[in-house]
């Protein structure tokens, strides 16, 4: 006979209930939480995909750069050019044998004349004109490129450069086309991925053997469709020529299952949580049948004998609160045990996603994604905070002559040493790497000046450590620039302060490298000192120090050491507010006469003819001449036009000496000569030390030099050692 809920005893009633209650929401749990893990780490398994398919990438770039920037240096030789007019193949074909050898590996190199007829071509590829022929059109239309091209069914990249004689005539004479097979070769240059195998597929043929066929059948069939391709351990990207016409398909596939792993151990902790939840709930039934329905069959034992029957036999004499103790504290601990391995899992992806596996710090992602959020919580905590970009000088010169795993070696310790540096601020530090030659220092609760000290002993230490083959190095050691920005002395946009200390980066390497930029406005200090009628002649010198940096960016930058160290000489001469200010504006403009001179002068790295140099020495002329038409610039005039004279009267342009001079053009003529000693220029690569140069400003103090005002500047020296490089 079949028995129904109700007549079912209260003890199996509660029974059955509470793990009906307990097992709902178990359920409910673990469908939610396997569905939110499964999404997590299918995304995850992208990402790390992505990161690995952009480390190929940017190899990739690196090589196809590294060929360009050959090619243009050789279409831009002279000798080339009249090579190519005169159809000299034999110093050509000279070469071609420089260029083919294992340090440049280059495999073709043909050169097209203005009509776009082929005159020479090293090795013979039948059709290449026919294969190449839309890339030769655009080039020949100046444009300069390098792209991944199929010629002859292989895959090449191909470097496309002008042949223009730049010395003379700027005639244009043809394209010079160079070009490396991709092979194994260059494969195996490429960087190994974490975790991850891959491969490049050329018109539906693996080029290093390593692609299942079937898989990539799938994928083109896919795409041919108009499908989606899904397979989260496997991804296909195309690798396009500079039309954006798919070349051939880089591959990448997961090596082992990482991410299955990752479910596997989710699950089986899960599983244990489940088993010990429903021992809990035995522990707690085993607990209400002995502890709560005790008393109720006790109760019931007496109505039984109320009404005559006989009692029922209990027998429990077990510690039911005891056993629930001991359970629980065994739950818990298998609960904190899967939750502790939860976490370093999830450390372990963050790790994969936001660390650079060679330095250890954290990556390009990294910095996008966080620095804007760190900075706007500086910005709400009234903080400050400090970005230093550390960029290694000659990166790509050491680049071509080491090994891999030599510059990995380098780049490890250049990361450890500006930790080393970074650890002992009293600020929140991180640091990340792009993956290139530059590193980001971050510093929280750093402020300008500690910043500017902590950027200047990133380059004292890397300067005075050692590296393998850094005695091959055009300095002899290896060096490091800096530029540095600050919130919010310098700015309080975050884009802006990027932008800061990449300019002064920048600046610091094309003039300087080796030292530290850090975000000085001359045109906000003058902004700021100069009386309000005067402001004009601000903006108006603004305009035309622009024109002049985009001929000559070392005289924007020098022109803002002229002006900080002409103002040192005027506060040391107790000179007036008036004064100050006219000296500040003939600084500024002291070398507008160069807008006369050209950018191949201004730029020539070679001796100056004696005509150059007779050119060069009538920028003042040249200067007063631009000025003395305009009625802001009178003040200014006798600064820029005697800027050049000398004490004992050898200067230029009139030769007149000593205090006949006007004090505004000697105190320039003393900060021109300490700025341009202590940069980097066209025509020379080494520049003094301040310590050299404050020396040869004694040696000429009477000759060159006023001596008072060597005498000034030199005081507050030492004073202030060479602290002005760190004036507010």
């Amino acid at each position: 006979m079949k028995r129904n809920f109700m007549s079912l005893s209260i003890e199996t009633k509660l029974i059955i209930s509470f793990f009906i209650a307990v097992s709902i929401p178990i359920f409910i749990l673990f469908y939610v939480s396997t569905y939110l893990v499964t999404q997590h780490v299918d995304n995850m398994q992208t990402e790390r995909i992505h990161a690995a398919q952009r480390n190929i990438i940017n190899a990739l770039d690196k090589e196809m750069n590294t060929l360009h920037v050959d090619n243009i240096d050789y279409s831009h030789w002279s000798d080339m050019y009249n090579a190519t007019i005169k159809r000299d193949n034999a110093w050509l074909t000279d070469v071609f044998a420089i260029l083919s050898s294992p340090q440049k590996g280059v495999d073709i190199v043909i050169i097209a004349d203005a009509n776009m007829d082929i005159i020479y071509q090293s090795n013979k590829i039948a059709d290449f004109k026919k294969d190449a022929k839309k890339f030769i059109v655009r080039a020949a239309k100046g444009d300069e490129f390098v792209t991944f091209a199929d010629i002859g069914g292989q895959v090449y990249y191909i470097s496309f450069a002008s042949i223009i004689d730049y010395g003379f005539t700027e005639k244009h004479a043809g394209i010079l086309i160079m070009g490396k097979k991709f092979d194994k070769r260059v494969i195996d240059n490429l960087p190994a991925s974490y975790n991850f195998d891959f491969d490049f597929i050329h018109q539906g043929t693996s080029l290093i053997g390593g692609t299942d066929s079937e898989e990539y059948k799938k994928y083109t069939e896919a795409i041919a469709g108009n499908k989606s391709y899904n397979n989260s351990k496997t991804a296909f990207y195309a690798i396009t020529d500079y039309t954006y016409e798919p070349i051939m398909y880089l591959h990448i596939k997961e090596v082992g299952d990482f991410i299955g792993d990752t479910r596997a151990h989710y699950l089986k902790g899960f599983i244990i949580a489940i088993v010990v939840t429903y021992l809990l709930a035995l522990i707690i039934l085993y607990m209400i049948k002995n502890s709560i329905m005790k008393p109720v069959r006790k109760l019931r034992n007496k109505v039984r004998s109320l009404r005559g029957e006989g009692a029922i036999q209990i027998e429990n004499d077990w510690n039911e609160l005891t056993a629930l103790t001991e359970e629980f504290e065994i739950m818990t601990n298998e609960v904190v045990s899967n939750a502790n391995t939860l976490e370093e899992k999830n450390k372990e992806l963050e790790y994969l996603v936001y660390k650079d596996d060679i330095t250890n710090c954290y990556n390009k992602k990294y910095f996008r994604r966080y620095f804007r959020e760190i900075i706007e919580e500086v910005e709400r905590n009234n903080d400050t905070a400090s970005l230093i970009l550390v960029d290694i000088d000659y990166y790509k010169y050491y680049w071509e002559f080491a090994e891999s795993y030599q510059i990995e070696d380098t780049l490890i310790k250049i990361s450890q040493i500006i930790n080393g540096v970074l650890m002992e601020t009293q600020g929140r530090c991180e640091l990340c790497y792009d993956g290139g030659d530059e590193f980001a220092a971050i510093m929280i609760g750093v402020d300008y000046i500690n910043a500017l000290e902590t950027a200047l002993e990133i380059t004292r230490r890397v300067s005075e450590a050692s590296f393998w083959g850094m005695e091959r190095m055009p300095k002899g050691h290896l060096s490091v620039s800096c530029g540095m920005a600050n919130f919010p002395k310098d700015t309080m946009d975050y884009d802006k302060l990027v932008k800061a200390a990449r300019d002064r980066l920048e600046r610091t390497i094309n003039h300087n490298e080796g030292k530290v930029g850090y975000f000085y406005s001359i045109f906000n200090s003058l902004k700021d000192d100069i009386e309000e009628s005067k402001k004009v002649v601000t903006y108006m010198s603004k305009a035309f120090l622009s024109v002049i940096d985009a001929m000559d960016q070392y005289t924007y930058t020098h022109t803002e050491g002229v002006v900080k160290y002409s103002s040192i000489i005027a506060n040391e001469l107790a000179l007036s507010k008036e004064e100050i200010d006219n000296l500040k504006i003939g600084a500024l403009l002291h070398d507008i006469g160069k807008l006369e001179l050209g950018r191949e002068l201004l730029n020539k790295k070679d001796k100056l003819t004696d005509e150059e140099f007779v050119l060069i020495k009538q920028h003042p002329t040249f200067g007063v001449n631009m000025l003395k038409t305009l009625t802001y610039f009178e003040n200014a005039i006798d600064i820029v036009k005697y800027h050049h004279e000398r004490f004992d009267g050898k200067g230029y342009p009139e030769g007149i000496k000593g205090k006949d001079i006007p004090l505004g053009a000697r105190i320039v003529a003393v900060a021109d000569s300490f700025d341009a000693m202590t940069t980097t220029r066209a025509y020379r690569t080494r520049h003094k030390s301040y310590e050299e140069a404050a020396e040869e400003l004694i040696r000429c103090s009477g000759t060159q030099f006023d001596p008072d005002i060597v005498n000034a500047f030199l005081g507050y020296i030492d004073r202030n050692g060479f602290k002005f490089l760190l004036l507010e």
